[in-house]
This record gives structure tokens, sequence and C-alpha cells, in this order.
């Protein structure tokens, strides 16, 4: 196996960061992660045995002296690339978790020398990214990546709109089965009642992930409004947004819970056992989604699922059979959906069991990985002749991810 040099800019947990974990922790070769933030993600690498070295401290430091934020927000970066280049010595392949590991890892190429990795976890569409990002995203592919990997054929086609010029690899991301158990939905339930104080009798609507402008967090609020006795469990923290939007978000979520039957849990590490507990989970970004972490966690978990139909999350859910599809940003039909699962309990159960045996059989990291590795070793034996050009596995779409 080559010796690869993991690449992720933050040490804070979003989807990209979990999956991120699962390829670095169960790579059957040597490898290395170089973050720019430490975080719950390096803290869980290093006690996995994981060299986790951190350079530049990140991006994300601010003082209230506004030329002090400047000099470090500059200098970091600066940092970071020669870190990067010192520390790519000995390893075969540099893989780029992100979009800004990805430009500073196709910066500092020509003094590093090393064959790129790119996973795409993004879809690059005008909905999520400026004009100038797509273009540099254009770049960083064409110019600058050996290998891009895409976590759907919806973010592989997007790269392929905004001027890709190779066929990525469609990995999508694996997940650990065995930590959920769908034969223990009772007795989660029952934990999560006692532990919350819910109301034993009332439905339970689980929302879990990063809490972000777009991620339909206000919106689940508003669908919840047009319920009855519907309580609604919010999971997750917003990592990655301004302070105010944090602050806005959680007046808005009390006032909520003075009216509603609302109840933000903020960060939570059993998020299997949540998932298991609730009686329908909600996934209601109001863009599209490259992929859909959670979905594929509730239909592990042999729960309901509710989602919004754009990006990825078709590849996932099929509308009526593996879970219920709705029309994005609209607080009507998510309401729809949502009184539809619990009123047609038979229907919705019977969907939950077709939905594990689809994600056991398609996401599985056991399925998910092989083909990844296999990809890496395909571009590290490559000859020096095609290092400068962007490349793809024979057979990219054959041999990209099926599940």
């Amino acid at each position: 196996m080559p010796r690869v040099l993991f690449f992720n800019q933050t040490g804070l947990y979003g989807g990209a960061e979990r999956s991120l974990y699962d390829l670095v922790t169960n790579y059957p070769g040597h490898c290395r992660v170089v973050l720019m933030q430490a975080g719950p993600l390096y803290d869980d690498l290093i006690t996995a045995g994981v060299d986790t070295p951190v350079l530049g401290g990140g991006f994300q430091r601010a003082t209230r002296r506004k030329w002090i934020t400047l000099t470090i927000r500059l200098y970091s970066p600066i940092v970071v690339a020669i870190g990067l280049v010192r520390l790519s010595r000995g390893y075969d392949l540099i893989y780029a978790n992100s979009m800004k590991a990805a430009v500073i890892a196709v910066l500092t190429k020509p003094f590093h020398r090393r064959k790129m990795v790119w996973h795409l976890r993004s879809l690059l569409i005008p909905e999520h990214f400026s004009p100038l990002a797509r273009l540099v995203a254009r770049w960083c592919g064409n110019w600058g990546a050996d290998l891009v990997i895409a976590n759907s054929d919806a973010t592989a086609r997007a790269y392929q709109s905004n001027g890709g010029k190779c066929l990525p690899v469609r990995a999508y991301n694996g997940f650990s089965i065995e930590k959920f158990r769908p034969e223990k939905r009772a007795e989660l339930r029952a934990q999560l009642v006692v532990e919350h104080g819910l109301d034993p009798t009332h439905p339970i609507i689980g929302m879990i992930g990063r809490i972000g402008p777009w991620k339909g967090q206000a919106l689940a609020l508003l669908g919840l409004s047009m319920g009855t006795d519907w309580q609604l469990l919010v999971v997750g923290e917003a990592l990655f947004e301004s302070e105010n939007f944090r602050q806005d978000f959680h007046e808005s979520a009390t006032r909520y819970t003075q009216t509603c039957n609302v109840f933000c849990l903020g960060h939570r590490d059993d998020i299997a056992e949540i998932m298991g507990g609730v009686d329908v989970v909600i996934h209601a970004s109001t863009l599209p989604e490259p992929f859909g972490r959670v979905i594929v966690e509730a239909m592990l978990a042999g729960t309901p699922v509710i989602a919004t139909n754009g990006g990825g999350v078709p590849e996932i859910v099929q509308n009526g059979v593996t879970g219920r599809l709705i029309t994005p940003n609209s607080a009507t039909a998510l309401a729809t959906a949502i009184e539809a699962a619990l009123r047609e309990t038979e229907q919705s159960r019977s969907m939950a069991v077709a939905a594990r045996r689809y994600a056991e059989q398609h996401f599985a990291l056991e399925l998910t990985l092989p083909p990844v590795w296999q990809a890496l070793r395909t571009m590290a034996a490559q000859s020096d002749g095609t290092e400068n050009a962007p490349a793809v596995a024979a057979g990219a779409h054959e041999s990209s991810i099926k599940g």
C-alpha cells in the first residue's frame, strides 16, 4: 500500500471529518494526518494511535485587534504550506480531504512533488460557492489533482459541470453498521423519554447534524408549529457558522421551546442511540446536499426517514420504498410527510426495514473502503510521466464504489 499523508483543515467534526476518521483508522498501510486546527477529531485520532501533527493553528483565531487577526490569517497558511512540504517527505500521496486542503496541496505541489488525491465532498454549484470559489476548484481539479474522488454521483456531476476535465471516482461514505441496533428501538426510546423528560405518548421527531443556515433547522421549527403534539429533538452545534448566526438560532429555538416541544441537545456522541430512540428522523436541508450521512445513519438505526429531494439524497433514499422525499424549503411538505409517517405506521415500518437492508448492502465500511484503497494503489503505481495530468483510476465508474 502507498504511504499516504491525509490533509484536512479542521479538527472539528463535520461529515467530511467523520468520513476521514473512518478512512484513516481503517487504512491498511502507513499513513499520517495533518490538520490545520486541533479539536475533537485530533483527540480521537491520537487516541486511536494515529500520528496527527497540527500546523498553523487553523484559520479561525480572532482577537479584538483587527491587525493581529489579519496577521494571523495571513501567516497561518504560510506556516501550514511550509509544514506540509516538510511532512510530505517519505510519503507517496497527499490526500486532501477538503477544498481548503486541496488549494494548499496544489499551491505547494512544485515543492512537495507528491501525487495528490482530492476527496471532493461539496457540490460545486452557485447555491453553495461563489464564481471565484468555483474557478479555484476547477483549477485545483484540472491542474493539481492526480485523482478526484467524489462522495456521490451528484457531486461528480457538479464537478464536471463546473469544468472538471477528469471523471471522478465515486466513493460513498461508509458506516460501521454494528453500532446501530434497530432491535432495541423500544428500549432506546424509553431511555430518551427518561433522560429528557419527554411525554412517552407523543411522537418524538429527531433532527440530527450540523446546525447551519441551509441545514434546515429553522424550517423544521416552522414545520413543527403545524403539528399538535410533536416533540422535536435538535442534536448538533453550529460549528462553522458566525457567532451572530449561533445566537440567532438559539434565540429562535428558545422561543419555540416555550411554545412547542423543542429540545436542543447540542453535541452528542451517542448518535446511534438517539437515532434509534426517535420515531422519525427528518433531513430538511434547504439547499442540495452532496451526500447525507444522517440519512444513512437513520436507515441503519431502523428509523423512518424524511429527507429533502436534491443533490445526492435520491442516491440514498428511494421515495416510498426506503423513505419519504419532500420538496426542498417547504415547511408544509415537511409537516405533511411527518403526519403521514406517524399515521401510516405499517408502511413506515416496512420502509424502515427496507432502508436498513439497503444501507447494509450499500454503505457498510467493509464494502466502501476497498475500492478506495485500490484507487490509491493505482494512482501510486502510475509512472512519473503522468504526474502532471489529472488522472482517473482505470474504469472510473466501473471501479467506483458501488456501496
